[in-house]
């Protein structure tokens, strides 16, 4: 995501209105509490720091502070009457706009008398009255992080502001501070539920409780169903399988699936109850019982699947591989047809590729622009993972693939290095013939510094100009190398051939090879025949001096043709829309009756995260921060105003949790001092709340500065 392109700016604009609204909302309910038990509030403040922007009633909108001007004209009214004031207040130190003229005038003439602070602030009230001043000043704040409501008698980080005055924060019975302290996350309780109410009534698109694919090793693939154990066709999940229930809890999306799984209590089985479709528009109700494993970037807990996804190309997919555009695919096209079989599912598309053996599909499309065409794809070899797949290239029997290119961004770094579709990536920052995740993980680590680049185009090794990464990529999308190899495996089959970096392989058994598909092909048939194991003759031609052409018998054994099973076909495609269903309801009520369902449904997942951050099942670098959340909610926003009231209902619901727990320094924490004072009959000391409210910033701090550096290494892609 560019934060430059338009669509990009306008989200970002609807979020940060969106998040002000939220904000506002928490402390309006803080300030009408306040003021309904008679609570002198002298500043309500949208954001932190010094004002950009405030307004008080009878002085209007003014840049900067009202206090400098709104304190004088009090002092020059009671001046009238024969009262001086001196201006000692600490609120009427704060210079912030006031004119230097003003702070140097002479105190005026009259009788000087000590007052009491709540003498002071009776007169200052009762003046202000008759002139017509507000005693609330209502501020924009410059950094938009939060909000305030400045409260006499009340101040976080200072526990001996008490007053005397009988309108201040300290001086109102506990059971009024504690309703003005939770007015906040009242009021956000009750926005979220309108936000979800609006967002349902007009209809929002959520993934539905289907399954789109799963992967070959996970938990999902091998747990069996109830009933069914030892039975090769109830074995594993299925692309096509709903998931009613989750330990006997409706799940009426497939985000609300992940969720409860990352949510998973560590090591213990979630019992998923799915009906799965057996035809004739008939289904079958199955019981699996299927234990969540760390999986993914984040090591959140997982079960192994992947939401449905539709056959349509997204319009604005950049079609970045020469295949397809010589195939005729392009963006916005949908895939109606593949070998003569319907399909609206990418998984059943894919169980089209994989029975073709890697041989061409004919497909039937439907165009953008409403026409029909047929075309013909040839699928790409998917090969074997390595021993450790998070770390390891795919490979056959060890032998790794170089890495061609496919497509090449506009204006990337790769296009001005003078990089183009179908070069093979010869040499890259010091290493020779680099796999795809040599290449990456170069690129990545270059930390912008130049890599000396070499590539094969034509069939000889042409130089071309330093490439030097841009946010840890160069602009490029891969493929396998037609025949040609990166390496080979140490410890493995095709080790023993002793082959140089980036040799090329010609056959197998006698049968000419000029591609890894075609290698893959004849591998799989090899190991079909051989389920014992076997051996296979594999001719290359050596990338040493003069090509010498060579073969070699590699041995291979059970368990690698075993693998072989899984070495599937995959179409070039980089991806298809993922599949929505759409929610919404006819009437209000049925549309607040979700709402109220998913707020609940939201705060016992929020309540839960921090449970399971605590027990280690959810990792903290799968938090998200203030950049993150930005990050996400623009990308939310830009689908539509319902998507953006649906995310802040999200927003305010974990706001509401998180405000709420017992932590000094936010809502909860007061709340709880609140108690201990109302059980021990007097307030906790000043140096306690000193301590703890130090306590509770650092921690909040230490959150905060973690959660962004994930964020950062996220967007970044770290």
């Amino acid at each position: 995501m560019s934060f430059f392109e338009l669509d990009t700016l306008y989200g970002i604009a609807q979020l940060v209105i969106g998040f002000g609204f939220v904000i506002f909302v928490h402390e309006l309910g803080h300030f009408l509490v306040a003021k309904s038990v008679g609570i002198k509030c002298t500043q309500f403040a949208i954001g932190f720091g010094q004002s950009l922007l405030t307004y008080r009633k009878g002085l209007g909108i003014r840049v900067g502070t009202t206090e400098p001007e709104y304190r004088k004209r009090i002092r020059e009214h009671l001046a009238t009457k024969g009262v001086v004031v001196p201006d000692t207040d600490a609120e009427a130190n704060d210079k912030e706009g006031s004119n230097e003229d003003d702070a140097d005038e002479p105190s005026e003439s009259g009788e000087q008398k000590a007052y009491t602070e709540a003498e002071l602030e009776a007169m200052f009230d009762e003046a202000g009255a008759q002139l017509g001043l507000g005693e609330t000043e209502y501020r924009l704040n410059w950094m938009p992080l939060g909000g305030y409501v400045k409260m006499l008698g009340q101040e976080d980080m200072d526990p001996t502001a008490a007053s005397q005055n009988p309108r201040a924060f300290n001086r109102k019975p506990v059971w009024a501070r504690a309703c003005v302290i939770s007015a906040g996350v009242v009021m956000n309780l009750i926005f979220a539920l309108i936000f979800l109410t609006i967002a349902f009534k007009a209809g929002v698109e959520l993934p539905p409780n289907e399954i789109g694919a799963v992967a070959a090793n996970g938990p999902a693939a091998k747990a069996y169903a109830e009933g069914h154990e030892g039975e090769e066709k109830y074995r594993g999940l299925k692309p096509g399988d709903r998931v009613t229930h989750i330990d006997d809890e409706p799940t009426d999306d497939f985000t609300e699936l992940a969720v409860k799984v990352a949510l998973a209590e560590k090591g213990e089985p979630l019992k998923l109850t799915v009906e799965r479709p057996i035809g004739d528009g008939k289904t079958e109700t199955l019981t699996f019982m299927i234990i969540p494993e760390p999986g993914g970037s984040e090591k959140l807990l997982t079960i192994g699947v992947e939401p449905p996804g539709t056959t349509h190309i997204p319009e604005k997919s950049k079609i970045l591989n020469y295949k397809l555009a010589e195939a005729g695919i392009a963006s916005g096209m949908t895939i109606n047809r593949a070998n003569d079989k319907e399909v609206d599912r990418a998984h059943q598309l894919f169980d089209v590729v994989d029975a073709s053996n890697g041989r061409p599909i004919d497909l039937t499309v439907a165009k953008a622009d409403g026409g029909e065409a047929a075309l013909k794809l040839l699928p790409e070899a998917t090969l074997l993972p390595g021993a450790d797949p998070n770390k390891d290239d795919r490979q056959l029997l060890g032998l790794v693939p170089a890495v061609e290119v496919t497509g090449v961004f506009e204006k990337s770094p790769a296009e001005k290095a003078g990089i183009k579709p179908r070069d093979v990536i010869a040499h890259i920052g010091g290493i020779d013939w680099p796999s795809s995740r040599q290449l990456v993980s170069t690129i990545r680590e270059s930390d912008g510094k130049p890599l000396a680049l070499k590539v094969l185009r034509d069939g000889k090794v042409t130089s071309l100009d330093d490439v030097k990464a841009k946010d840890g990529a160069v602009g490029i999308s891969l493929a396998h190398a037609p025949n040609r190899i990166s390496h080979t495996v140490p410890n493995s089959p095709a080790a023993e051939l002793r082959l140089p970096r980036g040799s090329t392989i010609t056959g197998v058994n006698g049968v000419k090879i000029e591609s890894i598909s075609d290698l893959q092909r004849e591998l799989i048939a090899h190991a079909k025949a051989n389920p014992e194991g076997g051996e296979v003759t594999i001719a290359y031609i050596a990338n040493v001096k003069d090509q010498p052409a060579g073969e070699g018998v590699v041995a291979y054994d059970k368990a690698t043709s075993v693998a072989f099973a899984d070495a599937g076909w995959q179409l070039p495609i980089m991806g298809f829309k993922s599949l929505r269903q759409r929610v919404s309801r006819d009437n209000v009520m049925d549309a607040a009756a979700i709402g109220v369902e998913k707020t609940h449904q939201f705060m016992l997942q929020t309540y839960v995260t921090i449970l399971r951050l605590t027990q280690g099942s959810v990792p903290i670098s799968g938090m998200r921060g203030p950049i993150g959340i930005v990050h996400e909610g623009t990308r939310i926003a830009k689908m539509g105003w319902a998507y953006l009231l649906f995310f802040l209902g999200i927003i305010s619901v974990n706001l509401v949790v998180i405000n709420f727990l017992p932590i000094p320094i936010v809502d909860g924490g007061l709340m709880v001092f609140l108690l201990i004072e109302k059980i021990k009959g007097s307030p906790v000391g000043p140096r306690v709340l000193t301590a703890a409210n130090i306590l509770g910033l650092a921690l909040i701090g230490c959150v905060f500065l973690t959660v962004t550096y994930f964020d950062v290494a996220r967007l970044l892609g770290f």
